[in-house]
């Protein structure tokens, strides 16, 4: 083991929430957005192209921020999966699939960032486009719709600016990461504006929030997450009806067909003498990174190369519906606790009280009992934990890519995050991304004339 040192629409329901589960959240529920995107068990018949006028109709406008949030749910699984590969969250089954041995092995291939791209940049067409229809002082609009329309475009928007080198609207020529991040503080903030819904106002404080971390600015960023209750949680559900809406992460590992990747290797298993694992799950029984193994089934579908067959773990409560969850208040509070140590590091107790807090909220499997408290002696120790507990609370959400990058250039947060030197297994595994950022997929710049070709 090795720590590399660096100085969550339109219906809303109360969903019990914990890693991937019901059942292992302390004391309160939360609010959950979800979605379903094609009404499973109705006969629908395609009616073929819609003029483009039509789409201005009040009749059409569900339909359009329903579809940003398809590409939202579709995007998201896709870019979460990669980052947690690459990241080394979860170990590669060695299945070729869903993600190349490039990928699995830590590379960013442009060649493969189309699944993540695409959808994504849908999503933020179709909301977008939407949101230029509501202004139309003819249209009649469904304030609801018009503040869950900005909400989706400026997740869509965060999304790309958080993950890729460089972003494209429309067709254009290729600008900066940051004009993606500028657009989604842009549209939160006009979600804020008309929000009608308590949900509505912590989904787009909380989107802001994220988008501000990632453009340095911690004063507004910790103004929206003051915002944000604790078990707040927005995501978007996966529909197992349709191949395409079903929780992709899940899927790849149901074990029905697939079998793509392993908790074994990582922070969340057991050191098994490999000089990799911590024990984390066994030791505390969070739920948050439940992990199971099945003795009938003891490897991967496929096999590794360098390595060869990968045994298999897996999470025994992580559905098809399971939802991509976009932001929670527990976040929130990992950044003001961050923040703390960011800025006042002596006052590292008061960021141990906010971690704490955090883990109070979970039910641990092992005893019944909300998880036990964490300790620290200095700000080292108590950056160590809020890094730890930043990949805990936020696994598969695809937040580490983010995290790792600025912890080891822009923000020097004490203490050292967790990252697993799987090259001493596997020769051909990359070096800790550091800085790394998806490039601009190889079919974008195929179709694109104000983009350089590929390759």
């Amino acid at each position: 083991m090795k720590q590399t040192e660096r100085k969550k629409s339109m219906k809303i329901h109360r969903h019990a929430y914990g890693s991937r589960s019901a059942g292992a959240r302390f004391g309160v529920v939360a609010l959950l957005a979800t979605v379903v995107v094609l009404g499973a068990g109705c006969d629908v018949t395609n009616p073929g192209p819609v003029q483009d006028e039509f789409l201005s109709d009040a009749t059409t406008h569900p339909g359009l921020v329903r579809g940003a949030e398809r590409g939202l749910l579709v995007g998201s699984a896709r870019l979460f999966f990669a980052v947690a590969t690459i990241t080394r969250e979860i170990f590669p089954g060695g299945d070729t699939n869903s993600h190349s041995p490039r990928l699995q092995y830590g590379a960013l291939p442009s060649e493969e960032t189309a699944p993540m791209w695409n959808p994504v940049q849908q999503a933020r067409f179709i909301a977008e486009d939407a949101l230029n229809r509501f202004a139309d002082p003819d249209v009649v609009v469904d304030p609801e719709l018009q503040a869950q329309a900005y909400i989706w475009a400026g997740y869509a928007n965060k999304l790309l600016g958080e993950n890729f080198c460089e972003v494209v609207f429309n067709g254009g020529p290729a600008e900066p990461s940051v004009n993606a991040l500028l657009r989604a503080e842009q549209h939160f903030s006009d979600a804020l504006a008309g929000a009608q819904t308590p949900d509505q106002t912590s989904a787009a404080y909380a989107g802001r929030a994220q988008a501000r971390i990632e453009m340095n600015d911690w004063t507004g960023a910790l103004a929206d997450a003051a915002q944000v209750p604790d078990d707040f949680v927005l995501g978007i559900n996966g529909d197992p009806a349709f191949v395409a809406t079903r929780n992709f992460i899940a899927f790849a590992n149901l074990n029905d067909n697939y079998r793509q990747y392993t908790y074994h290797y990582t922070y969340f298993f057991d050191d098994l003498g490999e000089g990799f694992g911590t024990g984390y799950y066994s030791n505390t029984g969070d739920p948050r990174v439940r992990w199971a193994i099945d003795p009938s089934v003891p490897v991967a579908n496929a096999s590794l190369a360098g390595f060869g067959n990968v045994p298999w773990s897996f999470d025994p409560d992580f559905p098809l519906d399971a939802p991509m969850v976009l932001a929670t208040g527990t976040e929130m509070r990992l950044y003001e606790a961050e923040a703390i140590l960011l800025n006042n590091p002596g006052n590292f107790a008061a960021a141990m009280t906010i971690i704490n807090s955090v883990r109070a909220q979970f039910i641990s499997d092992n005893d019944g009992m909300p998880l036990s408290p964490l300790a620290a002696a200095n700000a080292e120790e108590a950056g160590t934990h809020l890094k730890n507990e930043r990949l805990i609370d936020g696994h598969l959400r695809g937040d580490r890519l983010l995290d790792i990058r600025r912890w080891a250039g822009r923000d020097q947060t004490p203490g050292v995050h967790y990252f697993p030197d799987w090259g001493e297994m596997v020769s051909v595994f990359d070096d800790e991304p550091m800085g790394a950022c998806f490039p601009i997929p190889d079919s974008e710049r195929d179709l694109n004339s104000n983009l350089p070709p590929a390759g």
